[in-house]
């Protein structure tokens, strides 16, 4: 069985996506260097990476995904659930007390470089870090991103993506290329 937790009206995985194969089980390549990471990237095609290309991290932080895996047809999440969309990480954090507070509320009590969490939700948000644009892997222990399905409306290679760090209560919704890395939480659907 999944790990869930409930916060409000919604049923969300307890812990970061950490599959190698898409729902059909079709294998979900691992980009191991940043030259495949980028060609994949540039080709919209889908891939995982652990971050700092680490087995290690992924029991804990789960592996990181391009926005291409995220929005395959084939299916990311497990039966059962989806990728949230912006919408409804919006709900979250409106249930949570809006963005400026539930960011201490989403964030684990431990784990963060500085400034662990509340962790009042329950929603165990921990400090994954990213791989940006460039393929440079960033803020592992400071910041936690995760994917919406939610396209951006002007810019057609960006998408929209939650972000906690640990330097403050809010919770952020940024716009970042597709060809990001960024962990994963999954909604009932």
């Amino acid at each position: 069985p999944i790990d869930t937790i409930k916060i409000g009206n919604q049923t969300w995985t307890a812990s970061n996506l950490n599959v190698q194969t898409f729902r059909n089980w079709d294998t979900i390549p691992e980009a191991k260097t940043d030259e495949e990471w980028k060609k994949a990237g540039e080709e919209g095609r889908p891939v995982w990476c652990y971050y700092n290309n680490d087995s290690s991290n992924a029991p804990k932080y789960g592996r990181l995904y391009n926005f291409y895996a995220v929005s395959d047809t084939r299916g990311l999440a497990p039966i059962g659930f989806h990728i949230p969309t912006n919408d409804e990480w919006n709900k979250l954090e409106t249930y949570l007390g809006g963005d400026s507070v539930a960011g201490e509320k989403l964030r684990n009590n431990e784990g963060w470089q500085t400034g662990n969490g509340s962790n009042l939700s329950g929603f165990c948000g921990i400090p994954g870090g990213s791989r940006n644009a460039k393929s440079e892997f960033i803020d592992i222990q400071a910041s936690g991103y995760w994917w919406s399905t939610t396209n951006h409306e002007q810019r057609q290679n960006f998408a929209y993506m939650r972000r906690l760090n640990d330097a403050n209560r809010n919770f952020y919704t940024d716009d970042t290329p597709k060809i990001r890395g960024c962990s994963v939480r999954c909604i009932k659907n």
